[in-house]
């Protein structure tokens, strides 16, 4: 068992451990996000064309290529500048000199085309010309992908049994080894199209390419390639049936699980939003500007999330917060493209974008409760610092009505966004019978909020229990009665 794994830039480590036979593949991230193989792990790579931007092959061989009327495009995941066009009449990319390969009778091509001729009669993708008398073209005949040997002495050629579909990318393989017989696998999307075992082909027991060109039959002037070829492999060992699948399937990576992420503790502050009562949502292009996705703050550090499954690599799409489905509680519209690089989450977004550097918050008083029975009872408040720095010392006080403020100091440590239950060492005395206000306040001198600082309660205090009634009888005593 061998494990791939990506090599992150931001937050998701994302790892597969897949069945590979002295096969290990170990993908990074590129400048402009596409993913890349990095060839230390990949020894039996002799040709690799990722066309990050250039024509460089990537193999360590040499084998760059120089272009002729291509154009930079969009790539297999959309990345601009990460693919090559072809016009059909007049494109294509060659190699001179460089290092040259030897096999001593196997080897695979791989490669993601877009082919955008509908007719697609017969269009090269990649021409490798050898030493001896051996000439292999691997290209698509009447919308089938065919493997030639393209020596007129030989002529001989083997094709695909299903069909290529235009305008969409495609990944093609093409397996080669020669023992007794000359043994051909051609696969489409990973998936093996034909199998063939050629005993009356005695050529192949060894082949130098000497010269490849990709996009066009060139130097003879026909066969040319309209669309777009992307990431190209030349591979000095033949895979096997599960490597080339693994290869389209982490590869391909058709879709994204996006992590979506908003702080609310300024909506929080300012009232607009009350956590434990009110919602936030996601009205996006993915669900119809819907209230599908509901966020949670499953921690309570104020950040809301969810994930929603099956975003397509490639796509825009729109998204916005909003609370409680109101149209004039709802976040400007963000615009993103689902990455390729294995990073699921979008940045925590500021619903609003305001926040304070020194802020704490009285969110509740949880006890007593809207009524008492008893004449003293527990004061007991939650808090939350709501700013971006840390509080290591501040006070809480409280006060009953027009009563005596009640202050006690405290030297609670709360980093950013962690929430405290605070309990008075001194109780609140209701001992009279009636409806009090209960106002608790948090005091932190920096405090550039304060409007968040203090929370008002209304409490009735009735049916009470714990009052010791006293009277004096002693004068009583003294006239007998």
């Amino acid at each position: 068992m061998k494990k791939i794994t990506t090599h992150l830039q931001k937050l998701a480590v994302y790892t597969k451990t897949l069945v590979l036979i002295a096969l290990v593949i170990v993908f990074s991230i590129t400048a402009n996000g596409q993913l890349k193989m990095d060839i230390d792990s990949f020894p039996d790579v002799v040709i690799y064309y990722p066309f990050q931007g250039d024509s460089f092959d990537w193999s360590g061989n040499a084998n760059n290529l120089n272009g002729i009327n291509v154009l930079p495009s969009n790539g297999k995941f959309a990345h601009a500048s990460s693919a090559y066009y072809f016009n059909d009449t007049s494109s294509y990319l060659t190699s001179f000199g460089g290092t040259n390969w030897e096999t001593t009778g196997e080897f695979t091509i791989n490669m993601w085309i877009n082919n955008h001729d509908t007719n697609q009669s017969f269009t090269s993708t990649l021409y490798m010309q050898g030493d001896t008398v051996e000439d292999y073209l691997f290209r698509i005949e009447d919308k089938h992908l065919t493997f030639n040997n393209y020596k007129s002495e030989i002529n001989k050629r083997w094709i695909s049994n299903e069909s290529i579909n235009a305008n969409q990318w495609t990944m093609v393989t093409a397996v080669i080894k020669k023992d007794t017989a000359l043994h051909v696998k051609l696969f489409i999307n990973g998936v093996e199209s034909v199998v063939v075992n050629d005993t009356t082909y005695s050529y192949m027991t060894q082949f130098i390419p000497l010269y490849h060109a990709v996009g066009a039959l060139h130097p003879y002037g026909d066969d040319d390639f309209l669309g777009v070829i992307d990431d190209i492999k030349v591979f000095d060992t033949q895979l096997t049936s599960l490597q080339v699948l693994d290869l389209y399937n982490y590869e391909r990576l058709p879709a994204r699980n996006v992590l979506f992420q908003v702080d609310m503790r300024y909506q929080s502050i300012v009232k607009n939003f009350i956590p434990g009562l009110d919602q936030i949502d996601i009205p996006a292009s993915f669900n119809g500007y819907s209230a599908s996705n509901i966020l949670t703050d499953s921690d309570n550090d104020s950040i809301y999330t969810t994930r929603v499954l099956n975003l397509t690599i490639g796509m825009g799409l729109d998204y916005k917060y909003r609370i409680n489905t109101d149209s004039a509680k709802t976040e400007t519209s963000i615009r993103i493209f689902i990455p390729d690089d294995r990073i699921n989450s979008t940045p925590v977004d500021l619903f609003n974008n305001e926040t304070y550097t020194n802020n704490i918050a009285v969110l509740s008083i949880d006890a007593p409760t809207s009524n008492v029975t008893s004449a003293f009872h527990p004061v007991i408040a939650y808090i939350k610092n709501m700013g971006l720095n840390a509080i290591d010392s501040f006070s809480m006080s409280f006060k009953i009505d027009t009563l005596n403020t009640v202050v006690e100091g405290t030297n609670t440590y709360l980093s950013p966004g962690i929430s405290y239950s605070y309990t008075f060492s001194s109780p609140g005395d209701f001992s009279t019978v009636g409806t009090h206000q209960l106002t608790v306040t948090a005091n932190l001198p920096e405090d550039e909020n304060p409007a968040d600082n203090y929370i008002t309660k209304e409490v009735v205090s009735d049916n009470l229990t714990g009052i010791t009634f006293m009277v004096d009888m002693r004068y009583q005593l003294v006239m007998g009665n």
